[in-house]
């Protein structure tokens, strides 16, 4: 028992023995004092009552607000994340616009300045002097001022010591198992590196950084000068081949672009020395295009025959479904530029998407071969004048892959608005084209590589109209990397055409 019962009880006991001893006006007094102490108690007990029922209610509410808070927490999280992913989805789709390839700029600026720390990292001894006066050098200064003479000197004495350490005894690529056309003797190679010793990894450095210079030089002689500059130099060794290859091909390219037929097939023939399959296949694609560019039509069809021999060959000997793909897809090419082969090259196609259609790990290289073969078959659609419905779903396939870097969405929104420009579809046609143009205004470099040539003759049979056919010409002028021209005058030629749309 507690306190206070004990007082109340010891007050009540206390009345009753004042009443028994006939003290009644005490016992009333103590009795009025049990009753005034017990309603105290009783108003206090009431009091801690009421006191504990409105903290239970406090923290009741507290509770039920924290509860009610929840779903707005959530909701609140919900909604800044869909922002979050909203404005990230807005700001890649206006990066990938045409209006707005800022991030093509930015890309090509961090690899320019990657190539080059990359450069000085590995070669320290490096000079990169690209001063207001670079722009007219050759490129065989240019090379100079990359590589100075203690640069050289250390290329020199490493390769001796190299010689030293392996004792001659080097992988140098003796070309055994390589490719020979049965239409055709073993190619002369009279250049061949002699010299013995390893693989040099920073000769490679240097000139695959050099064939960036060389790229863009559009005298092809100076790019001949400075290709057995190069040579001189660095004096290539046996294993080394390849890399001598590789940089003649730019003069080939070069040659090809100013149709100096003679010193393309030289350069051509200076590829199958390497005793790469994969270079002769290279080599008789180009053997094939120049010899039918300078009129020689039989000798043309001698190199595509032993091109279709080593696409054969590569697809025994190295069956990647790329590489598989790659060639037929280049054979369907051939058969359509040169010789109007339009069955030809739908089964080459054909073959080529069967190919990756097989293919098990979907590679980028893969993906990359992939939209070639696409954009091929688009163009066979377009000169062809394939039905809508195939063309459309065609269409819509290539859009949808995923696989076109911005180059290749130029080839193919330019055939899209052809196809669309000779079957009278102008409003197609004008979204395409708009995309041309616009793309024009940040990427007027990203669509070399691409032979318009086949093409452009078969606009004679695929478009009567004349005016039509002019026009679509015109594109195709406007879209081709090698025609030199500015960006303003390409974007004029394609606007030129939309305008003539709107009629």
């Amino acid at each position: 028992m507690n306190r206070s019962d004990s007082d109340s009880k010891l007050l009540y006991q206390r009345a009753e023995e004042l009443r028994k001893a006939n003290k009644s006006s005490e016992a009333q007094q103590q009795y009025l004092d049990t009753i005034k102490y017990t309603q105290g108690r009783t108003e206090q007990r009431n009091q801690a009552t009421i006191d504990r029922a409105g903290s239970a209610q406090t923290r009741l509410k507290v509770k039920l607000a924290a509860f009610l808070m929840i779903p707005v927490v959530l909701a609140g999280a919900a909604y800044a994340t869909f922002r979050y992913i909203d404005n990230d989805f807005a700001e890649q789709q206006a990066q990938t616009d045409p209006k707005t390839f800022l991030f093509v700029e930015w890309l090509a600026d961090r690899q320019t300045k990657q190539v080059l720390s990359n450069l000085v990292q590995a070669n320290p001894d490096l000079s990169f002097d690209f001063s207001s006066s670079a722009s007219a050098l050759t490129p065989a200064e240019l090379l100079a001022s990359m590589t100075s003479s203690s640069m050289q000197e250390r290329f020199r004495q490493q390769g001796l010591q190299e010689d030293d350490d392996t004792g001659g005894n080097n992988t140098e690529g003796d070309g055994s198992g390589a490719f020979q056309c049965s239409l055709e003797p073993a190619p002369q190679c009279n250049d061949m590196p002699t010299a013995g010793g390893a693989r040099r990894n920073e000769i490679e450095l240097i000139v695959n950084s050099y064939r960036a210079v060389l790229d863009n030089e559009k005298d092809c002689a100076k790019v001949e000068t400075s290709i057995q500059a190069i040579g001189k130099e660095v004096k290539w060794r046996r294993s080394e081949i390849d890399i001598k290859s590789d940089l003649e091909s730019v003069a080939l390219r070069c040659f090809s672009r100013q149709e100096n037929y003679e010193k393309a097939i030289e350069y051509s023939r200076k590829m199958q020395c390497s005793k790469d399959p994969s270079a002769i296949n290279s080599s008789y694609w180009h053997l094939t295009a120049n010899y039918h560019k300078s009129g020689d039509i039989e000798k043309a069809r001698t190199m595509y025959s032993c091109f279709r021999e080593s696409v054969s060959f590569i697809a025994k000997s190295s069956p990647e479904p790329w590489r598989v793909a790659s060639g037929h897809r280049e054979s369907g090419a051939l058969a359509w530029l040169y010789f109007n082969d339009l069955d030809t090259a739908v089964s080459e196609l054909e073959a080529a998407r069967n190919a990756l259609k097989k293919a098990r790990d979907q590679s980028p290289v893969l993906r990359s071969v992939a939209a070639e073969v696409d954009l091929d078959l688009l163009e066979t659609y377009v000169t062809a004048n394939i039905d809508p419905k195939t063309f459309a779903a065609l269409h819509n396939d290539i859009n949808n892959s995923g696989l076109l870097t911005d180059g290749y969405k130029q080839i193919k929104d330019a055939l899209a608005g052809i196809y669309y420009l000779q079957n009278n579809n102008n409003a197609d046609a004008a979204i395409a084209l708009g995309n041309v143009a616009e793309r024009f205004k940040h990427l007027p470099e990203y669509i070399c590589d691409w032979d318009w040539s086949g093409f452009q003759r078969g606009l004679s049979d695929s478009i009567k109209d004349p005016v039509a056919r002019q026009k679509a010409d015109q594109l195709v002028v406007a879209t081709d990397c090698y025609v030199t021209q500015t960006s303003d005058e390409r974007i004029a030629k394609v606007r030129d055409v939309l305008q003539w749309l709107k009629r």
